[in-house]
């Protein structure tokens, strides 16, 4: 935030960003960037309550890559994207190595999964560190039991296909058990 964003009234956010009782879709984004690595960063927009089409997906793609950065995340208000919107994220994130889109309904960020009593420690693995597990256990990917990337965690973790995660349970007979699964595709059912 600039020091001018800092010194605003709620009135003076409410006349920018609010449209009746919601946030105008697309006004309101959080821009970052790593400090030490200038290819490296993200933008988050939020959408709002209005249903999202292929034409503001592609409006926040671009806007992300005008300012050169390697990941989208868009969250949506109350109603998740068309279908086509949704195949339009599909695609870019398979056609384009340099930029993901990640994407999120509002309620699914109401609650914080990792901190689920039932939700054992993951960690997601660097990819020498994957290459060293599955060297030492002579496995090779698809040995590894799977993660859909659609799973709750994954997307916690932003995991993308074939990345691997570590995820160490507690065990009566062991004290511990860990083991490793690998990200793959949503299967649609």
């Amino acid at each position: 935030m600039h020091g001018k964003q800092l010194e605003e009234t709620e009135e003076d956010f409410a006349r920018t960003f609010r449209e009746e009782e919601y946030i105008k879709p697309g006004k309101l984004f959080i821009y970052t960037r790593k400090p030490d690595m200038q290819d490296k960063g993200l933008i988050m927009f939020y959408h709002g309550r209005q249903k999202a089409g292929v034409n503001e997906v592609r409006e926040y793609y671009n806007l992300t890559r005008v300012a050169g950065v390697d990941t989208v995340i868009i969250i949506w208000g109350t109603q998740k994207p068309s279908s086509f919107a949704q195949q339009a994220i599909k695609d870019l994130n398979q056609d384009n190595g340099r930029i993901w889109v990640e994407q999120f309904l509002e309620s699914r960020l109401e609650f914080n999964v990792m901190e689920h009593e039932l939700v054992p420690p993951h960690t997601k693995l660097t990819p020498e560190e994957k290459e060293k597990v599955l060297a030492s256990y002579r496995l090779k990917e698809n040995d590894l039991p799977k993660i859909q990337e659609t799973d709750p965690v994954a997307c916690y973790l932003g995991l993308r296909v074939g990345d691997v995660v570590k995820i160490v349970r507690k065990s009566e007979s062991a004290g511990r058990h860990t083991t490793y699964r690998i990200t793959i595709p949503c299967v649609k059912k």
